[in-house]
């Protein structure tokens, strides 16, 4: 049972990840995954593994789309789980999530300044490294730069993660 999800919605989403671990769907792309669900939500946009839908009111759902993407929306929802609150407020808040599938919280407040925020995100990496904890969602593997499509500023302007799903020990 689901409090944003309509059962009927939340069927389609454990039906499609049935088809994900079956290995019935190999690597899709974004819209093929979309079509498949049938889900009444504006696509708001897709990485490797999973695509987000926007709910409409405040809510983002972000489902696998290839088998990895039930991993990195479990990852995501582990790590919310089980860091300090010191380290949470950095990560987007979770409110609800299931097998395959995860809400948070939208956020919009994009950085328009990278600079201005490297070293707010450099401190915020070294609390989760001393945690042992490595994010690497968040810097270009080949630049170093930052990725600010998975960063966003709070109502504060203080750091919001969006995306964490590839995490690693250090």
């Amino acid at each position: 049972m689901s409090k944003y999800l309509k059962s009927q919605k939340l069927k389609s989403i454990q039906n499609w990840i049935k088809k994900l671990e079956k290995a019935e769907v190999s690597e899709q792309s974004e819209e093929c995954s979309v079509e498949e669900l049938k889900l009444p939500y504006k696509d708001i946009g897709a990485g490797r593994h999973r695509v987000v839908f926007d709910l409409g009111n405040g809510l983002v759902l972000k489902v696998a789309k290839i088998a990895k993407g039930i991993t990195c929306n479990k990852n995501e929802v582990n790590l919310y789980r089980s860091v300090s609150s010191s380290l949470q407020k950095h990560l987007c808040k979770i409110v609800e999530y299931g097998h395959g599938w995860l809400i948070m919280k939208k956020m919009n407040r994009i950085i328009r300044n990278k600079k201005e925020y490297e070293n707010q995100v450099f401190h915020i990496l070294e609390a989760f490294r001393s945690m042992g904890i490595r994010i690497s969602d968040l810097h270009d593997k080949k630049s170093g730069d930052l990725k600010r499509k998975n960063i966003r500023l709070n109502k504060d302007k203080k750091i919001v993660f969006i995306d964490y799903a590839n995490v690693y020990s250090c």
